[in-house]
């Protein structure tokens, strides 16, 4: 059975694979990128104290930069201190009025919703 997710209206031209919108701090990015604006290598989160339990919506899959705790930007640990830097995650820029916690793209058979429908 399907759930009553609404639908998104702005999402042309925007895809969390390859980008994260500015209005969200990038918490929407879903990409590969694993490197940090210095250059330096992501941890893996399951070697983090952040876990899927705990954050189940935020795609802590391997050592992807993320935003799972609405920071400025995506992030990443870079080591088991517990040091952590921002990401180069490209800037989306056609996210205006699109906000995965209220509606899905239809583009992305709405793997970007994030609500609690």
């Amino acid at each position: 059975e399907y759930c009553d997710v609404p639908l998104c209206t702005e999402c042309s031209g925007y895809d969390p694979q390859t980008c994260g919108c500015t209005s969200l701090r990038q918490q929407d990015y879903r990409g590969t990128i694993n490197t940090t604006f210095s250059g330096k290598a992501c941890m893996r989160w399951n070697d983090t104290n952040y876990t899927a339990v705990d954050y189940p919506y935020a795609g802590l899959d391997e050592n992807y930069c993320r935003n799972l705790d609405g920071d400025f930007r995506a992030w990443c640990f870079t080591s088991e201190d517990g040091d952590s830097e921002y990401c180069d995650v490209p800037l989306c820029t056609e996210c205006s009025g699109y906000d995965p916690q209220t509606c899905g793209c239809t583009s992305l058979r709405q793997l970007d919703y994030r609500g609690t429908i």
